[in-house]
């Protein structure tokens, strides 16, 4: 599909949908950190081994879904959705993964499920 093409309204909003999963999955992760440390720590306080191997995982998942956060593709201008080519450096790229709104296009994610 070309970029100048709109895409459906149910399209475009299956796609929003999508990336509103992604958002809310690494941002718990990234929140849920201290809590889930904490927690593992007193639970399995006694074996260091199993408190690094939980702290690891915790870690693997934290990387995928921050890697496929940030690899998302905007269903309306088809560009990746957290970054953008800087105007001022066109070297550099910038990148928010807390946007909730694409930084190329402007369109916005929904918060919350309508």
């Amino acid at each position: 599909m070309n970029a100048n093409q709109k895409l459906p309204a149910s399209q475009l909003k299956q796609g929003l949908n999508h990336i509103r999963k992604i958002k809310w999955a690494f941002q718990i992760l990234l929140v849920g950190w201290l809590p889930y440390g904490v927690i593992m720590g007193y639970f399995l306080g006694d074996s260091q081994a199993l408190v690094m191997t939980a702290i690891v995982i915790y870690w693997i998942a934290l990387i995928v879904i921050g890697t496929w956060e940030r690899n998302t593709v905007c269903p309306q201008c088809h560009q990746k959705f957290h970054s953008c080519q800087s105007r001022r450096f066109p070297v550099f790229n910038c990148f928010n993964c807390f946007s909730w709104t694409c930084l190329n296009c402007g369109i916005r994610v929904p918060f919350w499920k309508k």
